[in-house]
């Protein structure tokens, strides 16, 4: 591979090895590393934002949500509390 050689020649001295993997290798690994309750942080915003945009315009709207969302997460404090923190910045957005 290239960038094995040039880092075996001293160009790339810094660069990771992951990073000279191909890009779906790199997801791969990225997403098996993360801990389950990133992966399901993300699954849940990701069910936010596929709603219909005039479906999650506002707070009002997403309490119901994140009430229903509430189980679904391993949370030693407050869940609910925990998934508006994620939602509330992505109210109304694209």
């Amino acid at each position: 591979m290239a960038g094995q050689r040039l880092a075996q020649v001293g160009i790339l001295k810094n660069v990771s090895a992951a990073f000279m993997l191909p890009a779906d290798h790199r997801l791969e690994q990225r997403i098996l590393s993360m801990k389950p309750e990133h992966e399901m942080r993300r699954k849940i915003i990701r069910e936010w934002m596929s709603l219909p945009r005039d479906k999650r315009q506002t707070e009002e709207q997403a309490k119901p949500f994140a009430k229903k969302a509430m189980g679904r997460i391993p949370s030693s404090g407050d869940p609910y509390r925990q998934i508006m923190g994620w939602l509330l910045p992505r109210i109304g957005k694209a």
